[in-house]
């Protein structure tokens, strides 16, 4: 099972979704499985800049539900309910889809988003996986107690995380033909795009206007202030730039993907992947300037200047433009399927 590495993908629900694919020798495309779930078309902002603006998995069930019926499997999402009542559950659905070699997608073990459990020691008590939030320098993380919910945390940039729930692959299951994954991938992607809000996120084209908004509020960004600032670049670029470009290169190659010849609407398809595909070289520009938290503080430090910011949100703006027009080519793309 591959390492899951923020320089492979942003998408934790995804990578972590293709890494536990790939080891039950599942074929299936990274753009595929990030078109059919949502997280190609999706953005979201949340107005106290929350880095789980970027997790996929903010979107609950629905991705993970699009992503299995697209793949042909069936699936079963366990939750931890409130107080550890389920907890012995917990475990013990881990325990049974392990042994029948089948690792889980697990909530909150190891850092807030999602990771893999591959294995576990000690009657179920002590999880073994790939994480995000693990370097991989001792090849699987090993944690104890992993159903526990963690604390808070009063560092800035840390968050309190606890295993929220696991997802279980189940049996495979018929795949809906091509036609019929495409028209709900687009109607999906369609009302990620135009729905302005999402349970306290605001989303889609309206998530772009807030996002420029918020990098050109001056109070916001106190120079010399590196903890303030630094925050605001893990939120800024590790997080929303880096998932973006992803993004919108992988719904460009999904869209590439499917509009094979005869499939109706197949212009407008290829039109929104090319507006697609220039939306991802507008926001490559943006990581170009954007300050991350790796870079030397003197860099860092910079996100206080406002004219670096106005070009920031200049080219988020740009952004949104090429996001208007892929939109615009896929709401024609439906039409011409539903005719």
């Amino acid at each position: 099972m591959s390492d899951l590495r923020y320089d492979e993908g942003d998408l934790t629900l995804v990578g972590a979704l293709m890494s536990l694919l790939e080891f039950m020798g599942e074929e299936v495309s990274k753009d595929y499985v990030m078109g059919v779930s949502g997280g190609a078309f999706k953005l979201l902002w949340h107005p106290q800049w929350c880095p789980s603006s970027g997790d996929l998995a903010t979107l609950g069930e629905e991705p993970i539900r699009r992503a299995f019926q697209a793949i042909g499997r069936d699936y079963e999402i366990v939750m931890r309910a409130e107080g550890g009542a389920q907890d012995a559950e917990l475990r013990q659905r881990l325990m049974e889809s392990i042994n029948r070699g089948r690792p889980v997608l697990a909530f909150g073990v190891v850092g807030p988003e999602t990771c893999v459990v591959a294995g576990y020691e000690e009657e179920g008590t002590v999880a073994l996986g790939h994480s995000y939030f693990h370097d991989g320098s001792q090849g699987y993380f090993r944690k104890g107690n992993w159903w526990e919910e963690a604390g808070p945390s009063d560092e800035v940039g840390e968050f309190a995380h606890g295993c929220g729930g696991i997802v279980t692959v189940g049996e495979k299951v018929k795949i809906p033909s091509p036609s019929d994954i495409l028209r709900a991938t687009l109607d999906w992607a369609v009302e990620l795009i135009r729905v302005p809000e999402r349970d306290g996120y605001v989303s889609g084209l309206a998530a772009y206007d807030e996002w420029a908004a918020a990098l050109q509020r001056d109070e916001d960004f106190p120079a010399g202030d590196l903890e303030a600032l630094d925050f605001k670049c893990l939120v800024n670029a590790n997080v929303l730039t880096c998932v973006l470009r992803e993004a919108r290169a992988s719904a460009a190659g999904f869209l590439r993907d499917v509009a094979r010849e005869g499939v109706p609407g197949r212009d407008e398809l290829m039109a929104a992947a090319v507006a697609y595909q220039e939306e991802a070289d507008i926001v490559t520009s943006a990581e170009e300037i954007a300050p991350y938290t790796w870079h030397p503080e003197d860099r860092r430090l910079q996100l206080a200047d406002p004219d670096l910011r106005a070009r920031l949100a200049g080219l988020v703006l740009q952004a949104k433009e090429k996001d208007a027009q892929a939109l615009a080519h896929l709401e024609k793309a439906r039409q011409a399927m539903a005719g």
